[in-house]
């Protein structure tokens, strides 16, 4: 296999793993914000029902 088609795969393969880590980083930042979101809507019942 020639040179330059080892360093075409071997970059391919690194632009699709920083884009498949760029979206999981993406995912739990959206959980954390929703989760956020969860605790202080819990929290405002919990003091309009006490």
């Amino acid at each position: 296999m020639k040179i330059s088609r080892l360093f075409a795969y071997a970059a391919a393969g690194m632009i699709i793993g920083l884009l498949i880590e760029n979206k999981s980083i993406i995912l739990k930042q959206k959980a954390k914000d929703k989760a956020r979101k969860l605790k202080y809507g819990a929290a405002d019942l919990l003091h309009k029902e006490g």
